[in-house]
């Protein structure tokens, strides 16, 4: 058996327990409506993106041929250049966003979305996966494993929730978490973020199933540590985070609870091992590529700023960049869709793309702020579990946006942290109703805010998919768009 053929049969067996798990329980009609909106929003552009011809096929091209470069050879005319990193002169030449090192094009995306998905893909049926709907597979999964954890603590801790928080919960997460904007333009940027979303999703739910467990089983908490490693190889930003979590799991096993040596031993190896594993062979992909176990390509990229001498985002940028996520103004106008992601570029960031403040366009996550002092310092509080879940799941999310500052400010980085912080906030309603069971006056009180923001944030996110970064509908399939359009003008 060749090295692509192992690498295929090694991916397929963590595809195999992604697929068997996340379908092993029913799915509401409302994430099968979900999934066909994401994939219609991906495919309605045509499969084919213009423009991008960086993928991961290449990359799965290049493993099933043995080798770690890209099968694309830099120009003779790029390489005799005085400075092939420069972008003045590299624009005519260069495969864009690809790593130059030795003469060598490079990926500097993890490779674990082709290792779990494209390869296994490729060798099965000797085509490739359009990488549009590789986008919209590692998103619904990231989806469902949040409705897992979620169904999960609801059943464990508050079980006498109605099921409408179920279905207000299916909609606010499957289309105000921006996944909905990233599938407009589903190219390899979005790929990977959808990929590092659904891993550490994944690892969330093994994490949670293994800590709400008085006696967790060795295999949820490999499969936790398996997700986090998977999370690192798709997306390096997921490195601290994960490493935060797997410690917090770690300090949570070794709590008095009257457990043997042996039990924690063998619980610690189940949560650490696997980690450890998939991040040194991410090391070690890294130095057989770069000479350097911490190098992912970022500093030899070919794109519009000069990567070998640009390191990165300074730490200087990142209350600037805080302040945007949140704070950053929508154009909303009578001109159809009529809510656009857009920002006067800040001039102290560099780079910045369209984004839109969580303020304008998931207001329910503001609410949710506003109200929760009413739920953490309410009285009658004592058995309530949803103030340390809501204080949990929003501290994921601020962690993840608070790291994603250091690299930039754009709408798909969104993806990252936007999730964990609409969970934060849909506990939030979950424990105020809780706490105000008696009154009906009090619940319609608190749930006017969350059902209007809710909506608002629906409407907004369904609008900004029509266009994404680059009006892509508008562009690429007028006919759909202006048949869409006419619904709405007259």
């Amino acid at each position: 058996m060749d090295r692509g053929n192992i690498a295929g049969t090694v991916g397929g067996v963590v595809g195999e327990v992604l697929i068997r798990r996340l379908f092993a329980f029913r799915l509401s009609p409302l994430l099968y409506i979900i999934l066909l909106f994401y994939i219609w929003t991906a495919s309605s552009n045509g499969f084919a993106l213009r423009g991008y011809t960086l993928n991961y096929n290449l990359l799965t091209d290049a493993f099933l041929n043995g080798q770690l470069n890209l099968p694309v050879n830099p120009s003779r005319e790029l390489l005799a250049l005085s400075d092939p990193y420069d972008p003045q002169q590299n624009s005519n030449y260069r495969l864009h966003d690809a790593s130059l090192y030795h003469d060598k094009y490079f990926m500097y995306f993890g490779p674990v979305p082709v290792l779990t998905f494209y390869l296994p893909f490729r060798v099965l049926t000797g085509i490739h996966f359009p990488e549009c709907l590789g986008v919209v597979y590692f998103s619904f999964a990231g989806l469902l494993f949040q409705m897992a954890t979620l169904k999960f603590l609801i059943r464990r801790y508050a079980p006498a929730t109605p099921g409408f928080f179920v279905h207000a919960a299916t909609l606010i997460l499957g289309i105000s978490n921006f996944v909905p904007f990233i599938l407009r333009r589903p190219a390899i940027y979005e790929a990977a973020i959808a990929a590092g979303f659904c891993f550490f999703a994944g690892a969330i739910f093994w994490l949670v199933r293994s800590v709400a467990d008085p006696q967790p089983r060795p295999k949820d908490l490999m499969l936790a540590s398996i997700f986090m490693g998977l999370a690192i190889g798709s997306r390096p930003g997921y490195l601290i985070i994960s490493s935060l979590l797997g410690g917090g799991a770690l300090c949570f096993l070794f709590r008095g609870r009257g457990k043997s040596d042996r039990n924690l031993l063998c619980e610690t190896g189940a949560l650490t091992f696997p980690f450890l594993i998939i991040f040194s062979g991410l090391l070690f992909y890294n130095y057989l590529r770069f000479d350097h176990c911490l190098e992912f390509g970022v500093t030899y990229q070919l794109s519009g700023s000069n990567g070998l001498r640009q390191n990165g985002f300074s730490p200087s940028h990142v209350w600037i960049a805080m302040k945007t996520y949140f704070f950053g103004k929508p154009v909303i106008d009578t001109i159809f869709p009529y809510f656009h992601p857009w920002l006067e570029n800040p001039p102290q960031l560099p780079g910045i793309e369209r984004v839109t403040g969580l303020l304008y366009s998931t207001p329910i996550i503001a609410t949710a702020l506003v109200l929760s002092p009413m739920l953490v310092f309410g009285r009658n509080n004592a058995g309530n579990p949803a103030p340390k879940l809501a204080s949990a799941f929003t501290a994921i999310g601020v962690a993840c946006g608070f790291f994603d500052c250091f690299f930039g400010v754009t709408e798909r980085f969104m993806v990252d942290f936007v999730p964990w912080l609409l969970m934060g906030s849909i506990w939030i309603w979950i424990g105020l109703r809780a706490r105000f069971a008696g009154s009906l006056w009090r619940r319609n009180c608190y749930h006017a805010p969350f059902i209007l923001t809710s909506i608002y944030g629906l409407l907004f996110h369904s609008a900004i998919s029509l266009a994404g970064y680059y009006d892509c509908l508008e562009r690429f399939n007028p006919q759909t768009y202006n048949w869409i359009k006419r619904w709405f003008v007259h």
